[in-house]
Parts: structure tokens; C-alpha cells; sequence
């Protein structure tokens, strides 16, 4: 998006005064090289945090948010399944013994939604998923694991059950290579629905919304498509439609993903009106 990413996430803490933030540490960023690990910018972000008294979920794993989700470095492609996987659990080990002793951590997610099919991504195996969540609680067992799924397409059930602290999307207007543009028919109370058959299973188990859509959603990439095109999924009576939907689900604590782009129509479209009205959000918490 030709944006500082130092200066947006400054802007974010300084601006936005958020309680928590969710940080995917993507492995191509991490590894470029085979052995070859570079913290530097992840360190800076977790410190920066820190001096705002902002905690952090850290999101870790070979599958994490944003497209093309599974973000793998380009030295682990020759390698067998059985060597990736071992790639992936070392730098799972790497990352939690490098930030276990970090105070604001507060959360750590394994994978982004591994039980659905999206992104280009290997085949999901759900037993290597357990293995990756033991990793994670054999070095930090103090701290919750969080686990998400779809919103409106996963089941919950699997990711819920292996978790301690169970994450959905929400998605209002999206865009898909059958339908097109597509607005999701369901009401808030799907939501509810959904979260209160899950605590039938696994009672009292903390349900959040750990992916709000706040930012459009096209066939190209954001800064790839025109600005009417990004206001068939995203504008800013839709920005304030979908924070409306998101509190009537019940669910209290929601993350909202978009900050890049907020900042990015702010600075290079002259459209503060996105920045402006999270940061007028996240004052308002508690309304």
C-alpha cells in the first residue's frame, strides 16, 4: 500500500489508544533464510506496545490473516511434509521462548482459521494442529491459546474444543470468484445462536470476535482497485452498520480488521472519515 508501517502502527497506538492488538508474525518475515531469523521489526512492535500499556495476541503458525494467508518462505517450497512440519514447530518454539516473558502478551493464536479451506495453502491436517498447540503449552502454559473459525462458514466445534479462548470472523459484503459481490443474509442473533450451541459442549467457554470486517473486500488487492469498487464492500455508512451488528451478537470483546486501510485512505485519498470514526469507536468503548 506504499505506507511506513512503523509510521501506521505509531499512529495506531498513539491515535487510536486500542486495549488490545492482534500481531500475525508471518514466517517469510521471520525466516527468509533457513536458519536466518530477524525479529527486529516484530520487537519494535511488541516493545512500542509495551510503552502504551497495550497488550498483544500473537498470531503465529504458517496460516495467518491477510491473502494469500499461508505466507511461507520461499526456501521451505523443496521441502517434504514432514520437514515443513518440523520447520513450522521450530519456529513456533522460536517465537514463544523469544516472547514468554514479555508482559503485555496476552494471548497466543495458533494458525488463522485452520479448519477452513482458504487461501493457497497445503492440506490442513488437524493432527499437526495439536502438535503445534502443545508446542505452544509446553513452553508458556500460563497464557490462553486462541483458536478461530469462519463466522459464517466454519462449524466452530473443532477449533472451540482445542482452545481456551475461541475466535470468529464476522463478514458482512464479500466478494467470491461464483457469486461476486455478496452480502451474507444472517442476523446478529446467528451469532449468539451459534456461540450459545457451542457453550451446550463447552460451557463457559469465552467466544470473541476476533476478525470484524473493516475494510473492503474486492477480487484484486486493496490498493489494485478503484475506490467505487472498494465502497461496494466498505463505506463508512457500512463502517458504522457493521460495528452496530457486531455489538447486537453480545459477544464483548470484538477486533476490528482494517487499520491499514483506514490510515491508507486517510493519508493517500484525503478520506479521514474511516480514522476518524475508529478513533471516536475506541474512545467510546463501553457505549
Amino acid at each position: 500500500m506504499g505506507l511506513d508501517f512503523k509510521k501506521v502502527y505509531q499512529a495506531m497506538l498513539d491515535e487510536l489508544n486500542p486495549e488490545v492488538v492482534r500481531i500475525p508474525l508471518y514466517w517469510h518475515d521471520i525466516e527468509p533464510q533457513e536458519g536466518v531469523y530477524l525479529f527486529d521489526d516484530y520487537d519494535w512492535m511488541i516493545e512500542k506496545a509495551k510503552e502504551k500499556d497495550v497488550k498483544l495476541v500473537l498470531a503465529m503458525g504458517q496460516k495467518l490473516p491477510r491473502w494469500p494467508e499461508c505466507q511461507i518462505p520461499e526456501w521451505v517450497d523443496p521441502l517434504s511434509r514432514e520437514r515443513k512440519k518440523d520447520e513450522i514447530l521450530h519456529l513456533i518454539e522460536k517465537i514463544v521462548w523469544r516472547y514468554k516473558d514479555v508482559g503485555n502478551i496476552y494471548a497466543w493464536q495458533v494458525e488463522n482459521e485452520p479448519f477452513l479451506h482458504f487461501g493457497e495453502c497445503d492440506k490442513f491436517n488437524k493432527d499437526f494442529l495439536d502438535e503445534e498447540i502443545a508446542m505452544v503449552r509446553s513452553i508458556d502454559s500460563d497464557r490462553p491459546v486462541i483458536l478461530t473459525d469462519s463466522g459464517e462458514l466454519g462449524t466452530w466445534f473443532s477449533a472451540a474444543k482445542r482452545s481456551d479462548i475461541f475466535g470468529t470472523s464476522v463478514y458482512r459484503i464479500i466478494w467470491n470468484k461464483y457469486f461476486g459481490f455478496f452480502e451474507y443474509p444472517l442476523p446478529p442473533n446467528f451469532f449468539w445462536f451459534k456461540a450459545n450451541l457451542l457453550h451446550l459442549f463447552y460451557p463457559g467457554k469465552p467466544v470473541i470476535i476476533s476478525e470484524l470486517q473493516m475494510e473492503p473486500w474486492g477480487p484484486k488487492m486493496i490498493y489494485e482497485t478503484p475506490l467505487l469498487e472498494q465502497e461496494i464492500t466498505m463505506n463508512i455508512a457500512q463502517f458504522h452498520s457493521n460495528i452496530e451488528y457486531a455489538k447486537k451478537t453480545g459477544f464483548n470483546e470484538i477486533y476490528l480488521w482494517g487499520v491499514e486501510w483506514w490510515y491508507w485512505m486517510k493519508e493517500k485519498h484525503n478520506r479521514p472519515e474511516f480514522w476518524e470514526a475508529a478513533k471516536e469507536i475506541m474512545t467510546n468503548k463501553d457505549k
